[in-house]
């Protein structure tokens, strides 16, 4: 579907229907029509995509979730003092994962 614009007294304006010819509302208008009404046909710049890049944290986060769940942290925090290796373990790849999401 084309697209219109106009630009009067200094501000643009986009063609949204329905058009008004004199004091008439043409629901359906020709593009005859809506050129003859001093509109004109644009086309909308497209704006360049860019690609989402997470933050450190959430780097962090992703790479974690890749062997803990949430409910696996929490156990492992409320567990701290009993079973200690499990501790270290995690503590060591969190380490881990915040050294290679710096990269």
């Amino acid at each position: 579907m084309k697209q219109y614009k106009k630009t009067v007294n200094g501000v643009t304006e986009y063609y949204r229907e329905p058009l008004i010819v004199g004091n008439k509302h043409v629901l359906n208008p020709t593009e005859e029509m809506i050129l003859a009404a001093g509109w004109e046909e644009y086309i909308p710049e497209e704006e360049p995509s860019e690609e989402y890049q997470p933050t450190y944290e959430e780097r962090v986060v992703e790479l974690i979730r890749q062997r803990y769940s949430i409910d696996d942290e929490i156990a492992i925090l409320r567990q701290k003092e009993t079973k200690a290796d499990e501790y270290a373990a995690w503590y060591a790849y969190c380490e881990q994962c915040k050294a290679e999401a710096k990269t």
